[in-house]
């Protein structure tokens, strides 16, 4: 069974460049964001044979979307990012296992995609290798600033009264129901009035 798992990765790696644990599987869940605009990504990344999102029942990487495997051993990790997002920062943690074995991890990007390193005495560290076990990780934190999650100013203002929108449909509406009942129904569309001084278009003939 063991060997079958590895050859169905290697299938994989052979036909899209990126290595894929056979059997694991991960839910995407949405990340984390404060009123203030701040948004967190991240969550532990699980090395060696099983190397894949560490994604269970105590654990979650809200706004990772997948991990890959790159054939020079970065790991590509594909995160949630919107239009005018902007990083503050992206942190890389080894735990106990992977530092007992001195390999160090860094990271560069910030959005859409974040790949990292890992390096031993100046010697490049596959993910998948065989000396992290079953229990070595990576922990990946990253902070996203996204201004449209910001709060709005007239949500901060709890003083004043809300004022509601009013839509080309409603103004619409409003103008018909100013019509002149007397005029028959085909000419009972008539513009609403114009503010003195405004423009007003001559009708159609």
């Amino acid at each position: 069974m063991k060997s079958r798992a590895v050859a169905l990765g290697v299938a994989v790696l052979l036909i899209t460049g990126t290595w894929a644990a056979a059997g694991a599987t991960h839910v995407y869940e949405p990340a984390l964001e404060a009123k203030e605009g701040l948004v967190f990504v991240g969550g532990p990344i699980r090395l060696g044979t099983n190397f894949a999102l560490h994604a269970n029942g105590t654990h979650a990487v809200p706004g990772v979307k997948s991990v890959k495997r790159r054939a020079n051993c970065d790991i590509d990790v594909h995160v949630d990012s919107r239009k005018g997002d902007k990083v503050v920062s992206v942190l890389v943690d080894e735990d106990e296992t992977v530092s007992r074995l001195g390999i160090t991890a860094g990271a560069s990007g910030g959005l859409n995609k974040i790949s990292i390193q890992m390096w031993r005495n100046g010697k490049r560290i596959c993910p998948n290798d065989k000396r992290f076990g079953a229990y070595g990780n990576l922990w990946l934190q990253i902070l996203i600033f996204r201004p449209s999650a910001a709060v709005d100013e007239s949500e901060s203002r709890s003083d004043l009264p809300a004022v509601p929108e009013r839509s080309p449909e409603s103004e619409r509406v409003d103008a018909d129901s100013e019509a002149d009942p007397r005029l028959p129904p085909e000419h009972g569309d008539v513009p609403a009035p114009q503010a003195p001084g405004e423009d007003v278009e001559a009708p159609t003939p």
